[in-house]
């Protein structure tokens, strides 16, 4: 989808940031790479980042 990422990984998180030059705004080019991240993330097994473990917090305690 000619998207640049930006990627972080810190202790048990990988985020991902994508930018587009072409076209400006929010195009079908970036519906699609959501698309795209959605099913990964469902293939390995993510959760959202409020749910993941932390060692701040308990397991189970919401941010």
């Amino acid at each position: 989808m000619n998207h640049h990422p930006r990627i972080e990984i810190t202790y048990n998180s990988i985020t991902f940031h994508w930018k587009t030059h072409s076209p400006p705004g929010l195009s079908q080019k970036d519906v699609q790479m959501a698309d795209f991240c959605d099913f990964w993330a469902t293939v390995v097994k993510t959760v959202p980042a409020e749910d993941a473990p932390s060692c701040s917090r308990p397991q189970g305690a919401k941010a």
